[in-house]
């Protein structure tokens, strides 16, 4: 599986949609459901890979890709979208398959660029009447935005609960009832993130995709159509109505018991028949990334893919930023902005976190995956700039690549091997690390007051006044759920390689160190107390809370301004 970005926007204002792509052979585009992302048809794109080069696009606004700009979007402007990031890659024609909204998306495209288009697959596609359509959409989007005292979080936990028992969810009568409707935990988990990562617009494509939900739209279309009947859809009474309706010849159906395993099968039967008569190539331009212009990137190694989140021109002296343990490099975006016109500013997703798919589940390994990035952006003399936790990562990449590493900043740092006189109970902080769903969602409020805490407390769970964080604690409702979203896409070797930094002995090893180490700390930051009671008797340099001041405060710190001077 390999992963890019392709712009849809301008070099000035990019628009980044994010895509997965497996296989061999013709091109199958494969547009997702609402509000989830391409990661939701993983199951089919692994099955399908064997026969198809499958391109799978993250809808705008959804998983890892940028909202298209403008108010009242229509179903057209993401046909559009759609269109160039076809042109983005070079693809001519592909087949296109569409499950609920990607089946709305899919439909219009087929209509708008016909060229294009080898065949169109649909599923999870439904017949409403306006009166139906109106009733539905009145209240299927409630305001999910992100709420201080977590409420967003049950809100959004009870919708995609009642997704699978009642059609629309909000209706919650005998004839909403769904005649197969199930609660799986894991299933409603992942639509859950579905929302919390789209944020609060979320009803965006949703709402579009509904406004076109009707057999007439289908009726122009003059390219070969198969629609998947499933049984165990949850628009299947409304699926049923195209049995009634006057469809050409190009339009047949494909008819599957209720299980994912049937569906799986239909669709590829399906595929394998268009695909003798595909017009599309194998897509060996297909692959590809986003280019220089972008801030996020995803960098092939020698063996995976690595996200990043990338600032400043490629002249500048490299500066690798580490984002703490169970975050990604999003929680960084407004250092790397602030640096970027000092450094050429590469921030990644570490291994097992954010959109870096990467089981390293031991610091050896994360610590190789780093100095492969670094030779890959062949940036020299690098500074590294540690948050947190990952100031582990950062010295054992300074001992093992001295070659490579011109400078280490660990940014309030914490030994988790030294223990200090009446300060027992914080000496083993890190989050546990349990991915347990539970059918009730207390999982969420759970890792909530966990994130929310440890802005209040050290360690976040010692709830009293003695272990009381001072400063200004950051519980913004938009980051924590931001924080949230990073710890449940946590791969699972991020257990391992949390213990393995619980017990890493870092004030002895930085003695070691060839390249030279400063420490930070935020003014009235509540980490920074912490890290200057573990550190007692170093020295530490105070920036100031607005990042967008740090550069010109670490040119007080000597080799850093050493380093500055070398690359004006």
């Amino acid at each position: 599986m390999r992963r890019g970005y392709v712009n849809i926007g301008s070099d000035e204002a990019p628009v980044l949609i994010h895509y997965r792509q497996q296989g061999q052979g013709p091109v199958l585009l494969m547009l997702h459901a609402s509000p989830v992302s391409s990661h939701a048809l993983l199951p089919f794109i692994r099955v399908l890979s064997p026969y198809v080069t499958v391109i799978a696009p993250d809808t705008p606004g959804y998983g890892y890709s940028d909202q298209l700009q403008g108010a009242g979007l229509k179903i057209s402007d993401y046909a559009a979208a759609l269109d160039q990031f076809c042109q983005g890659l070079g693809l001519v024609n592909a087949g296109v398959y569409g499950s609920a909204t990607g089946a709305q998306i899919a439909i219009e495209f087929s209509k708008r660029f016909e060229q294009r288009v080898d065949y169109l697959i649909l599923d999870n596609a439904a017949d409403f009447n306006d009166e139906e359509r109106k009733r539905i959409t009145a209240g299927y989007f409630p305001d999910l935005a992100p709420d201080a005292l977590a409420g967003h979080l049950i809100k959004i936990w009870a919708i995609a609960r009642d997704l699978g028992v009642f059609f629309p969810w909000h209706e919650r009568s005998k004839e909403a009832r769904l005649p197969a409707s199930m609660i799986n935990a894991d299933a409603v988990h992942t639509t859950a993130m579905g929302y919390l990562q789209a944020g609060k617009d979320y009803d965006r494509a949703y709402r579009a995709a509904f406004a076109n939900e009707r057999a007439a739209e289908l009726l122009p279309v003059k390219v070969p159509v198969t629609i998947i009947r499933w049984e165990g859809s949850i628009l299947k009474p409304y699926t049923d109505r195209f049995d009634k309706v006057p469809w050409a010849d190009n339009v047949c159906m494909a008819y599957c018991g209720p299980t994912l395993a049937e569906r799986i099968d239909t669709l590829t039967e399906t595929v394998k028949k268009y695909i003798k008569n595909s017009r599309s190539v194998a897509a060996a331009k297909a692959i590809g990334h986003a280019g220089q212009y972008t801030m996020r990137r995803f960098i092939d190694l020698d063996s995976d893919q690595v996200h990043t989140c990338q600032a400043g021109m490629s002249n500048q002296h490299g500066l690798l930023l580490l984002h703490n343990l169970t975050e990604s490099c999003r929680a960084l975006a407004e250092i790397l902005s602030s640096l970027s016109d000092h450094f050429h500013v590469i921030a990644p997703d570490l291994p097992g976190h954010g959109a870096s798919e990467i089981e390293a589940n031991d610091l050896q390994a994360v610590v190789l995956i780093l100095a492969q990035l670094i030779r890959k952006t062949q940036i020299s003399d690098v500074a590294v700039l540690a948050v947190g936790d990952s100031a582990a990562v950062a010295v054992a990449l300074g001992l093992q690549y001295p070659d490579l590493i011109a400078r280490l900043y660990l940014l309030n740092p914490v030994d988790y091997t030294k223990q200090h006189e009446g300060q027992d109970g914080w000496v083993a902080p890190l989050f546990p690390l349990d991915f347990t769903v539970a059918d009730d969602g207390s999982h969420l409020l759970k890792t909530w007051y966990m994130l929310r805490d440890s802005q209040l407390f050290w360690p976040w769970y010692e709830h009293n006044p003695s272990h009381a964080l001072g400063g200004q604690p950051e519980l913004d409702a938009d980051d924590l759920t931001a924080r949230l979203v990073d710890y449940w896409q946590l791969q699972p070797g991020v257990k391992k390689l949390s213990e393995i930094i619980r017990n890493y002995p870092l004030q002895s090893v930085m003695n070691e160190l060839v390249p030279p180490l400063s420490l930070l700390t935020i003014k009235d930051s509540p980490r920074g107390g912490p890290s200057r009671i573990n550190f007692a008797g170093h020295g530490f340099i105070e920036l100031s809370q607005q990042p967008d001041q740090w550069a010109q405060e670490l040119m007080q710190d000597e080799p850093f301004s050493e380093i500055m001077q070398a690359c004006l």
